[in-house]
């Protein structure tokens, strides 16, 4: 509960996304042989990883099933406003940030996460399972697993998702369940804003809005859009980004006229960025 900012990347390549992708790097060198082409994605990904120390066949690939995730919920915009006012408070975040992701070995999965975090891990019974702790720097990092789905982050948080029992009340709220419906039916990375949220925490940091007359602040509030999502898909051996929101009640309705660009048709033929 709480998750504002909701970031998804999809490893596994889902419908025609796999194919996409090799029309895409397909233009880069080294990568145009078509046959082999989940061994060129492999390579694309080990790359992609390379300066995080990480490597996507040896490390992840293993065990991750696709689906990474990151959540942000109010509790870590909450702990940046306070911070924001009392620097002398800050401190490593004990809650409001998660790491998810679906898995189809949870034993190597929590394996390469104990090694990773190191210290002494204790285990103890949670909820319908067990989740495990550590102490890091003040902070207690956490991790469990339930069905597929590994979770990774501050105990607290990790302790949120789990009290979720599946069940969400984000995934099942209209804002959420309208982005999704807006999304391509395969993609490759996807992006949730609870933007309401967001701007009650920067009012907030912001501090006293005494000085603003009330009828400026109501009418700036009512321009903003309850959510905004982005999706990213290979199409067309491209990557494709687009970003939806709703239009807030009571905008004006748009006057404007679509109208195919003037200027694209003149652009010279071995042109790379064009803005």
């Amino acid at each position: 509960s709480g998750t504002v900012i909701y970031i998804e990347g999809r490893a596994d390549l889902p419908g025609d996304q796999r194919q996409n992708v090799g029309n895409t790097i397909a233009k880069f060198p080294g990568f145009k042989d078509q046959a082999s082409l989940d061994a060129k994605i492999d390579m694309a990904l080990d790359q992609l990883l390379e300066k995080s120390g990480i490597s996507w066949t040896t490390d992840l690939k293993p065990w991750v099933a696709g689906e990474v995730g990151v959540a942000v919920t109010r509790d870590l915009l909450d702990l940046a406003a306070a911070a924001q006012a009392d620097p002398s408070s800050v401190t490593l975040p004990d809650r409001g940030v998660l790491v998810l992701a679906s898995v189809k070995d949870v034993a190597a999965a929590t394996a390469w996460v104990a090694k990773q975090v190191g210290g002494t891990p204790t285990t103890t019974p949670y909820g319908d399972g067990q989740i495990t702790t550590v102490e890091k720097g003040g902070v207690t990092v956490a991790w469990a697993a339930r069905g597929t789905v590994l979770l990774l982050g501050p105990e607290a948080s990790v302790k949120a998702a789990l009290d979720t029992k599946g069940a969400s009340p984000v995934a099942a709220s209209s804002g959420f369940l309208a982005a999704k419906k807006a999304a391509p039916s395969a993609y490759l990375g996807f992006g949730y804003l609870d933007t309401r949220s967001l701007l009650d925490v920067l009012l907030a940091t912001a501090g006293s809005t005494g000085s603003l007359p009330q009828a400026c602040l109501d009418n700036a509030l009512a321009a903003v859009p309850d959510w905004a999502a982005g999706f990213a898909r290979a199409a067309d051996g491209a990557l494709v980004m687009d970003q939806v929101a709703p239009v807030p009640s009571g905008a004006p309705a748009s006057t404007s006229k679509d109208t195919p660009s003037a200027i694209a048709a003149r652009l010279p033929a071995r042109t790379l960025v064009a803005f």
